[in-house]
């Protein structure tokens, strides 16, 4: 059975309610965050929410998020170029706008690979 999708009014409520409750977990401590970015429709809003967060606030009240991408080596050439690219992307704009955002893709050795 199909579920009724949301009235645009209570879509923008929820997503009211969820960069509120980021604000919050946000600034509730000093502690770094880490977002695990993986390029995917998911990760992408989270990342977004999160990024738009950081870029609101004054320069006091932020604190440093790691954007960590994987390549597991596994991927279709074109989906590793993707987040690869994405990265850069999201570094270049985080330092040209002085937020702390630093975003790495990390990567297996090849005693660690997959195969």
């Amino acid at each position: 059975m199909q579920q009724a999708a949301l009235p645009i009014d209570k879509l923008l409520s929820h997503v009211e309610l969820t960069k509120d409750l980021l604000l919050r977990n946000y600034l509730a401590d000093s502690r770094p965050w880490v977002v695990a970015y993986s390029g995917g429709k998911d990760s992408t809003l989270v990342l977004q929410l999160v990024y738009e967060l950081i870029y609101s606030l004054e320069k006091e009240q932020r604190k440093p998020v790691f954007v960590i991408a994987s390549d597991t080596r596994v991927e279709a050439p074109n989906v590793e170029s993707y987040l690869d690219q994405r990265i850069k992307e999201i570094s270049v704009h985080a330092a040209a706008n002085e937020l702390p955002i630093h975003a790495e893709l990390a990567q297996p050795t090849a005693e660690q690979s997959f195969w």
